[in-house]
């Protein structure tokens, strides 16, 4: 009976530049999603036990995707509300606000662009109401949203990846070799992937454009906001991006 090398497996580089300790809130959610008991996961995970090829078959993690996968991640993180709430300090009543204002911001700019640049007083009248629009979103997040979620964005990005890096590495050992989510690089852009969408639901598409040095976001920040724009969920959008493992 095959069995996993977890010496062998650190050695191949899949986990090496990892830190591999592992929450207990973290470990619950992977005892959880592979169907097995926390005590045996937390051996797993520290190379105390090895995973057999049978307990490998048994795992329902045989066609697991991403997209299914969404649950288990947002539990990672305390829930998406909390998390907004936690770390953005508002509440989804304000956060709700926030994503009407950037929408009619939005709208009124694509709306000027077309008007006829003859008619002065009508752009006069619609750059003013522009400006209002802004200055209502500036009171609401601070005097330069822009700058006030540029300040904020490494500490936001770390919040939220990190749980989720944790949550697919102690999944990944009761992956079968060749699985993508053995490859941190992978775990990584998933996680940098959700980031982005939550942020570009929360702050508006335009905070993609500050986002394109994540491993992963560049390539997929087009499908994202027009996800986000179709007012699609973090699942749909993720189906759009074709995430299956």
């Amino acid at each position: 009976m095959d069995t996993f090398d977890l010496k062998k497996y650190l050695t191949e580089n899949y986990l090496f530049e990892e830190d591999t300790n592992i929450p207990d809130n973290i470990l619950k959610l992977v005892a959880k999603t592979v169907n097995q008991p926390v005590d045996k996961v937390e051996k797993i995970v520290t190379g105390k036990e090895v995973v057999t090829e049978e307990e490998l078959n048994e795992a329902v993690m045989a066609a697991v995707t991403i997209v299914g996968l969404i649950p288990t991640m947002m539990a990672a993180i305390g829930g998406l509300s909390n998390w907004i709430a936690r770390n953005t300090g508002k509440n989804p009543q304000q956060i709700a606000k926030l994503k009407k204002i950037n929408k009619a911001i939005e709208e009124k700019e694509e709306y000027i662009k077309k008007l006829d640049k003859k008619d002065s007083k009508k752009e006069f009248i619609e750059r003013d109401r522009l400006k209002k629009l802004i200055k209502l979103r500036d009171d609401t997040w601070g005097s330069d949203f822009g700058q006030w979620i540029k300040s904020k964005g490494h500490k936001l990005h770390k919040a939220y990846v990190w749980p989720i890096k944790k949550l697919l590495q102690g999944i990944a050992f009761f992956q079968k070799k060749g699985s993508k989510l053995k490859d941190p690089k992978y775990r990584e852009k998933i996680a940098n992937m959700l980031y982005a969408i939550t942020m570009a639901m929360v702050a508006g598409i335009g905070i993609l454009s500050h986002l394109g040095h994540l491993h992963g976001v560049a390539a997929v920040s087009t499908t994202i906001a027009d996800g986000v724009k179709e007012g699609k969920s973090i699942a749909d959008i993720v189906k759009s991006i074709d995430l299956d493992i």
